[in-house]
């Protein structure tokens, strides 16, 4: 004869089993962010929703998730998630043999 306690954990294995559709739904449902004042500089959407992505050499120049996936581009992007997530400043260090030989004039 089963005990308190198998009991128990039967019902938790039952209840566990039984999924609430309710449950489900809220945890697929997340907020879309909108990257409001942002362009993306391959299809021109503005604003930019959900996934934004900055490059990280050029001062301003992003894409969407869509063009990020199908538009080559030279340099590395971040990955933004969350509206207003962009960092205020970068520094970018590129190398010589880059095919840039003339340097700028730091008088």
């Amino acid at each position: 004869m089963p005990g308190i306690f198998d009991k128990l954990m039967q019902e938790s294995d039952n209840l566990m089993d039984e999924q609430d559709p309710a449950i489900e739904e809220s945890k697929d449902e997340q907020p879309i962010e909108i990257h409001v004042g942002v362009a993306c500089d391959g299809c021109e959407v503005a604003p930019i929703t959900g996934i934004r992505y900055k490059c990280a050499v050029l001062k301003d120049f992003d894409y969407c998730a869509k063009c990020e996936a199908t538009i080559p581009h030279d340099h590395p992007f971040l990955k933004i998630r969350k509206a207003g997530g962009a960092p205020s400043m970068i520094f970018t260090v590129l190398q010589d043999d880059q095919g840039n030989d003339q340097r700028p004039d730091w008088k």
